[in-house]
């Protein structure tokens, strides 16, 4: 075993025959390169990244198509973090078997957790443990055997600043450690579902019962986040609180993560979930207080549903409980107001299938000031079917 060490990175590299193995200190992520020349790595580090791949190869007595630029970017990225290598010979001469370059994750510490059919793992300095891993136990897999986790997100204090990672990359920065958790839930989101087949993405909470699934899709104060809570405290199980994701069958994409909630509904959500008040308190980077409800029930697994209905709540003061079913056209205005993201808005298929859907599923606007009330608006929706 040997080390290395730069001002970006601290590595333990075996070499074995013709496996390089690294394992990175800073990330806890392990690497293993596959019939290549363990003598590269020490060459890279010696001469650092200003040496161009063709003396790497003239060093080492080897032809052209011995080894691929990629590997070489590879380590340069690993010690440098930086991936580009200035080189006089052409990138196709050595983009021959980028398939012998694989990246593996697994626990050394930190969470393994079970996402729907998604696995992550979720690690941070030591001393965030206390404020950030509560939050995710609800997610937390025993599974010893898992392989080829897709997604590593770590957080590292740095230079006096929060950097966020996803699978070693840089993603997010924050200064205060009230703002990360924040931040980090976001990046969980975006990660699972941009990186997933979809079909479209609405800013929106879903929920399911009786094998019915609800959208709620709504503006930031439509109520939809306190209204999500209360269901999911009186029976629906929870599929997502802030983007729900649709595939091309027609089925939700469940990311259970916990619910936000805002400061102006505290004093309603305090009444149904219990010691609410002794939540911790964390900032949003726009300033905002909020709190984190970790989900009672949730949708864990796939499961096709048969139905789906889409329900656009607008909590109003004092407001008597209206239920009004909305046209395509109406359903298409008011999507617009909340956001959705296609998977690809150019695609005469995608746009196509994503108006079907639209045309075959039951859509409404649910205005409302009770949560009691609104709930009884829904069972009767299902009554009246």
């Amino acid at each position: 075993m040997i080390a290395i060490s730069s001002k970006y990175e601290h590595l333990l590299i075996y070499i074995h025959e013709e496996n390089v193995f690294v394992w990175s200190k800073n990330s806890h992520s392990a690497y293993i390169f596959e019939g290549v020349f363990g003598a590269l790595f020490f060459l890279i580090e010696e001469h650092g990244y200003c040496v161009s791949p063709d003396k790497y190869l003239k060093l080492l007595g080897l032809k052209q198509n011995s080894i691929t630029l990629a590997f070489i970017k590879q380590i340069n990225k690993l010690i440098y973090k930086k991936e580009s290598c200035k080189s006089p010979i052409k990138e196709e001469v050595y983009l021959v078997n980028t398939s012998s370059i694989r990246q593996l994750h697994f626990q050394s510490e930190g969470l393994v957790c079970a996402l729907y059919n998604t696995f992550f793992h979720l690690y941070c300095d030591k001393d965030l443990n206390t404020s950030i891993y509560p939050i995710f136990n609800y997610l937390k897999t025993e599974k010893n055997n898992i392989k080829n986790i897709p997604y590593f997100f770590s957080i590292k204090l740095e230079n006096k600043v929060y950097n966020l990672y996803v699978n070693d990359e840089k993603k997010e920065s924050v200064t205060k450690e009230e703002n990360i958790l924040c931040v980090l839930m976001d990046l969980i989101r975006v990660t699972l579902y941009v990186n997933n087949d979809y079909l479209v993405a609405f800013h929106a909470a879903s929920l399911v019962h009786k094998n019915r699934a609800y959208i709620f899709p709504g503006i930031s104060g439509s109520g939809k986040s306190t209204l999500s809570t209360f269901l999911m405290y009186n029976g629906f199980k929870l599929c997502s609180d802030e983007a729900t994701i649709i595939d091309r069958t027609y089925n939700i994409k469940s990311i259970p993560l916990p619910i936000t909630i805002k400061e102006g509904s505290w004093n309603i959500v305090k009444d149904f979930v219990k010691n609410f008040n002794f939540l911790p308190t964390y900032k949003r980077l726009d300033g905002q207080n909020i709190k984190f409800v970790i989900p009672t029930t949730a949708v864990h697994k796939k499961s096709t549903f048969s139905d789906i209905i889409i329900i656009f709540p607008k909590y109003k003061d004092k407001s008597p409980i209206k239920l009004r079913k909305l046209t395509v056209v109406e359903a298409l205005k008011t999507l617009k107001e909340t956001q959705y993201q296609l998977e690809d808005p150019y695609s005469f298929t995608v746009v196509k299938q994503f108006l079907t859907f639209l045309f075959s599923t039951r859509v409404y606007m649910l205005t409302y000031s009770n949560l009691s009330e609104a709930m009884s608006a829904l069972n009767e929706l299902n009554n009246n079917e």
